[in-house]
């Protein structure tokens, strides 16, 4: 588990049986740090959850090989973070957050409105059409905006104030867990640490 490595399978009528195994780089020295071993098994969870069996899908790939080097240097709520909006961006899930999702106006101010099961924001005259959004500051959908975008070799220079990042979190977490239609036992885990 959490290792990089090829496998050659013999397909099977019914089972595939794995006839050879190269391991091309081992992450042995996440199970040191448990924060960072329990991050890493969400994000291979997530990308199981995500992707179907024997789909070939070379860019979740490389985001969740790239978050494992990142998991070494950089803090590994950060690193979570960005791999969960990355992936959500890959999967076509990415949620509009410059303009309302209902009528496509601008919003202004600082609450915004985050609306889970339209996708997006909702500026103050639609926010009534989902009862459920979520009351969000200009500053956590601007670090979303960024995550989803940003370099990920720059990401050790991005500080995210305490009340966004516990935001962004909430927000991140609904929207994946919606967009997914599960549950990940790991991120239970996580959050108890």
């Amino acid at each position: 588990p959490l290792s990089y490595s090829v496998f050659q399978l013999y397909t099977g009528k019914n089972l595939d049986t794995v006839t050879q195994v190269e391991q091309k780089e081992s992450f042995n020295w996440l199970s040191t740090d448990l924060e960072r071993l329990t991050g890493a098994a969400y994000l291979a969870e997530l990308v199981d959850a995500a992707i179907q069996e024997n789909e070939k899908n070379q860019a979740p790939f490389l985001l969740i090989l790239t978050c494992f080097h990142l998991f070494e240097s950089i803090e590994p709520t950060l690193v979570i973070r960005c791999f969960e909006v990355k992936l959500l961006s890959i999967l076509g899930y990415a949620p509009q957050l410059e303009d309302c999702v209902n009528c496509n106006r601008v919003t202004k101010g600082e609450k915004q409105y985050f609306s889970i099961e339209l996708g997006g924001i909702l500026c103050s005259e639609c926010r009534y059409n989902d009862p459920e959004c979520l009351t969000v500051r200009m500053g956590t959908l601007a670090t979303m905006n960024y995550l989803m975008k940003a370099d990920l070799r720059k990401l050790s220079r991005l500080k995210i104030p305490k009340p966004v990042a516990g935001e962004l979190e909430q927000v991140v977490k609904r929207f994946l867990s919606a967009k997914l239609e599960k549950r990940f036992k790991s991120l239970d885990l996580l959050s108890k640490l």
